[in-house]
């Protein structure tokens, strides 16, 4: 007897499913949904769609299994939402980061319309309601994920600063630069300059690569891994070890290398202001 595969439409069934939509706080990236669907999954519960700030599960839940799941969200910084007002200042900063994270097209539509639009409500009303709740005009709130997106592309390092600019709509170069400073207290270069030393930080404490690839890793060239790390305990004889037929081992549990004092040597001072660090793992 010959079987055949049927498919049945289940879309009139789900919508007669007692289903249950959760609204929850500090999810801001796309991370987050990903824990979020684990523990949700890690419950028992089955997602049916999860987005920013949002979950629908399948499963009705009672008010006893809401309490058992907000603190396991709690857990991992979540927390669900109940009241209404809270719930729509949340709603306003996904609607913010989908802007500034995930549509850079979107740095050319004018925040006031787009929310106006999004919400069905009066931007100056909801901009009041943001602010008197959060201390921060929405204005501001967009500004600083602007200036996080701008930090995000930097650390990809694929894009020279006239297009970051020009990808995420500032008028200039130096607009971009006077706004990130503005919310940042550092110059673009600065910036630029303290993640690599750090990235370079974490690399020589905690790894054996060679300075080598160090500073190819971390976009240095060796003059300035050299003047910024010019304290370090040894420097020259790791370097000589490092260099010759076989690497230098990794730092032994227990012994210290230097780390230079952030910001100022960053800023070129030449600062004996670091701190000493024991090597612990």
């Amino acid at each position: 007897m010959e079987s055949r595969l049927i498919f049945v439409n289940l879309a009139p069934v789900l919508q007669h499913m007692a289903t249950t939509t959760l609204h929850i706080r500090n999810m801001v990236c796309n991370r987050c949904i990903l824990v979020v669907r684990q523990l949700l999954e890690g419950l028992g519960l089955t997602p049916l769609h999860i987005e920013l700030g949002k979950a629908i599960v399948q499963e009705e839940l009672p008010p006893e299994a809401k309490a058992a799941l907000n603190t396991a969200l709690e857990a991992v910084g979540f927390e669900l939402i109940d009241d209404r007002r809270s719930l729509l200042i949340e709603r306003l900063r996904n609607a913010v980061i989908e802007l500034a994270h995930y549509h850079d097209d979107g740095m050319r539509t004018n925040l006031s319309d787009y929310l106006s639009e999004k919400f069905h409500s009066d931007y100056s009303a909801l901009s009041k309601l943001f602010s008197e709740m959060t201390g921060i005009t929405l204005e501001k709130y967009y500004i600083a994920q602007r200036v996080e997106r701008v930090k995000e592309l930097l650390v990809y390092n694929e894009l020279s600063l006239g297009q970051i600019a020009d990808k995420l709509n500032y008028s200039s170069t130096a607009h971009l630069s006077a706004q990130f400073k503005s919310v940042t207290g550092f110059t673009l270069i600065n910036y630029i300059q303290m993640t690599r030393v750090r990235n370079a930080q974490q690399l020589l404490l905690y790894t054996d690569m060679k300075i080598a690839d160090i500073t190819a890793h971390c976009g240095m060239n060796r003059m300035t891994f050299y003047y910024h790390f010019q304290d370090i305990y040894d420097l020259i004889d790791w370097i000589c070890q490092e260099e010759g037929a076989s690497p230098a081992p990794p730092p032994a549990k227990g012994t210290r290398r230097y780390i230079p004092a952030h910001p100022g040597i960053l800023a070129g001072a030449r600062t004996r202001h670091g701190r000493w660090r024991t090597r612990t793992e």
